[in-house]
């Protein structure tokens, strides 16, 4: 009987609390950004607008963050992006101007993409290749349950909590953007307390299998920014974030406009939804393939919109639908990335995956918010359920044709 290779470490659980601490950290500030932005008399489309402007920078840089990973370290990287990223969401106290917060918005996604690509390319290279299903639930599901239910009840929480007297700009959302810039430095201090040279101990035969595909490294071409083999696990992510994912960047507006109180339950709701998913998601996804996770979800985050278009509003239900259906969708996509991906271009693989994760949420808020702006919200919950249902049909046939 094989022995169980080894995940959980001191190196492991370092890396998952500097990844949920810029998790958290985002989403203190996206929770509450459309609201945000309309506070200023600004309309969705100008979210929409905003987060295209985010994505169009990360899917440039997280594939160059990626192969730097690769070169220089992950370190260096993640100290880079903390910067940037730390410096450009505490700026957002001062300004009231939309096109200065787009700026801004543009220098974080520069260093997120950074750090982001960065910490995951470290947690990747922890995890042993039998257990990439497991592994990617923790180090990512984890995070993800932590700020959805940590990072939106906070962010809510924190708008109109009192700042300083001297803010001329912002002083309702002071504590939102200095606790997410408090977070980053977190996550960076993380990347700096691991070992200098991470390597999954491993002496198995997947292990050694792959070794014998690692000869070109560096690539040629596109190849040296992009891993081939993630292309399709991204495309996945990335056409099912796009389905029924972009509520997340609507729901305090959805709740606003239609004069809903308890939308931190959807928070709550959320995160528990996902802590449960992760406890077995990822073992069902290493024994048994990645199609029992994908297709829930799928079918899940359509039902969410079904719900919604019947009537429902109960935030707490909507957050288990929902919530179950997002923690579903990312990982067994990391998962599939991780047993294709060569040795020795971990950062280019997980570089590759970040532009589908930055641009799946990114053109969700984009597209959404001028469907909801042209035709409300029941446009947007109609749209995402045909997109949803699309994604579904295109993944079935994919992930059989990958064996994966």
């Amino acid at each position: 009987m094989q022995t169980k290779e080894k995940l959980f470490n001191r190196n492991f659980v370092i890396i998952v609390i500097g990844i949920a601490a810029l998790y958290i950290g985002y989403q203190v500030t996206g929770s509450v950004f459309s609201v945000f932005i309309n506070s200023l008399g600004n309309g969705a489309a100008v979210t929409g607008a905003i987060s295209l402007a985010w994505t169009i920078t990360a899917v440039i840089v997280r594939p160059l963050a990626g192969s730097l990973s690769d070169a220089k370290g992950t370190k260096k990287i993640a100290f880079l992006g903390g910067i940037l990223f730390g410096a450009g969401l505490f700026a957002m106290i001062f300004v009231t101007n939309a096109y200065i917060i787009l700026v801004l918005r543009i220098i974080q996604a520069c260093g997120h993409a950074c750090l982001i690509t960065a910490s995951l390319t470290a947690a990747h290279k922890s995890v042993p290749l039998s257990r990439s299903g497991e592994g990617a639930f923790f180090f990512n599901g984890i995070p993800q349950t932590a700020s959805q239910f940590v990072g939106g009840n906070l962010g809510v929480a924190l708008v109109g909590v009192a700042g300083v007297s001297y803010v001329v700009g912002n002083a309702d959302y002071f504590m939102v953007f200095t606790v997410s810039t408090l977070l980053v430095v977190i996550a960076v201090l993380c990347n700096f307390l691991q070992k200098k040279d991470i390597e999954a101990e491993s002496d198995s035969p997947a292990a050694e299998k792959k070794e014998e595909v690692s000869e070109e490294v560096i690539g040629k071409g596109i190849s040296r920014v992009i891993e081939v083999s993630a292309i399709v696990p991204a495309l996945i992510y990335l056409f099912g974030a796009i389905g029924f994912q972009g509520f997340q960047s609507y729901v305090t507006l959805f709740a606003s406009v239609n004069d809903l109180g308890g939308v931190g339950l959807f928070f709550t709701a959320n995160g528990i939804a996902q802590f449960v998913m992760c406890l077995f998601a990822g073992k069902i996804t290493d024994k048994f393939g990645n199609l029992p996770i994908l297709v829930p979800s799928l079918v899940l985050g359509a039902l969410s919109y079904v719900y919604m278009i019947a009537g429902g509003t109960n935030f707490f239900v909507l957050g288990i639908l929902w919530g179950v259906a997002a923690g579903l969708l990312k990982s067994p996509c990391i998962a599939i990335g991780m047993k294709r991906c060569p040795k020795g271009r971990e950062g280019k693989t997980q570089g590759t995956l970040n532009i589908a994760f930055a641009a799946g949420l990114g053109l969700a808020a984009f597209v959404w918010g001028f469907v909801i702006d042209a035709f409300g919200f029941s446009g947007f919950f109609k749209g995402s359920i045909i997109m949803t249902l699309a994604t579904l049909v295109f993944t079935i046939i994919a992930v059989k044709k990958m064996k994966m």
